[in-house]
């Protein structure tokens, strides 16, 4: 399908518009108020909607690969059927998204407020969550083998069969939250706290549970990580030194996050150019 020429420009004024099959690759889209806008089968590949509003907006079918929504507020946005693998959403605000049917592998979504997000059954591998807020949540089914939440926030998170796999949740806080038959196969919980969270049949084989602690969690079914102590060894042979290396991806650098998202609330502030 030919599609038109991008006419979506930074700082533009275009709440409640309706554009289909738009050309926006690399397109520059900072700041702009596209709020109740509806956008379908287009190309926003490698666009920059750095700092966009896009509150109650409807991107359908298009393609976000490697787009940058960084500080983006899209409070109540719906992706349905678009493609977010690699976007950028560091500081977004998406409270209220709708990621029904989406493509969201590796994100770089370090600071995000995923508050009563929609992202059941989405394929979030190898994605960068690192200090998130999640509340009311849905991750129902998800996967999320070898990303990082670390210092994420959950509270309310509904996470049942979930797929956390090899994935970083280090120095988390995680409240309320039901994980009833998901698995943590590999994961890292070190420096994590839990409280009357629900881990029902859960799987943490091969976890990091060192520094983990929990108050009133139910663990009932659940299989907990087994010890790989030798018990015999040949005369004279030694044990071999293994250097575990992480499977997850590394996070963010927050300070360089804090850096960028101040970066952008400055730009916001200014008045737009004659």
């Amino acid at each position: 399908m030919s599609r038109s020429p991008a006419i979506i420009s930074a700082r533009a004024k275009l709440a409640n518009s309706r554009f289909e099959a738009l050309d926006l690759r690399s397109a520059d889209i900072r700041l702009a108020d596209l709020s109740g806008a509806e956008i379908s089968e287009s190309d926003l590949s490698r666009a920059d909607l750095s700092g966009a509003i896009l509150v109650n907006a409807r991107i359908l079918g298009c393609d976000l690969t490697d787009a940058h929504l960084d500080a983006a507020r899209a409070i109540g946005v719906i992706l349905a059927g678009s493609n977010l693998t690699g976007a950028h959403l560091c500081g977004a605000d998406l409270t209220g998204a709708d990621f029904s049917q989406s493509l969201v592998e590796r994100l770089t979504a370090s600071h995000a407020i995923w508050t009563d997000a929609l992202l059941s059954s989405a394929r979030l591998w190898l994605s960068d969550m690192s200090l998130g807020l999640f509340l009311r949540t849905s991750l129902d089914y998800a996967f999320l083998d070898r990303a990082t939440l670390f210092r994420c926030k959950m509270d309310e998170v509904t996470a049942r069969e979930a797929s956390f796999r090899y994935c970083d949740l280090r120095n988390s806080d995680l409240r309320s939250c039901s994980f009833e038959g998901a698995s943590f196969v590999g994961a890292s919980f070190t420096g994590t706290n839990a409280t009357e969270c629900r881990f029902q049949n859960a799987d943490f084989e091969w976890a990091e549970l060192a520094g983990f602690t929990y108050k009133n969690c139910d663990f009932t079914g659940a299989r907990m990580p087994t010890n790989a102590n030798p018990t015999f060894v040949p005369r004279k042979a030694a044990i071999p030194q293994v250097h575990v290396q992480p499977l997850y991806r590394s996070h963010a650098d927050p300070a360089g996050i804090e850096l960028l998202l101040r970066k952008l609330d400055d730009a916001r502030r200014e008045p737009a150019s004659s």
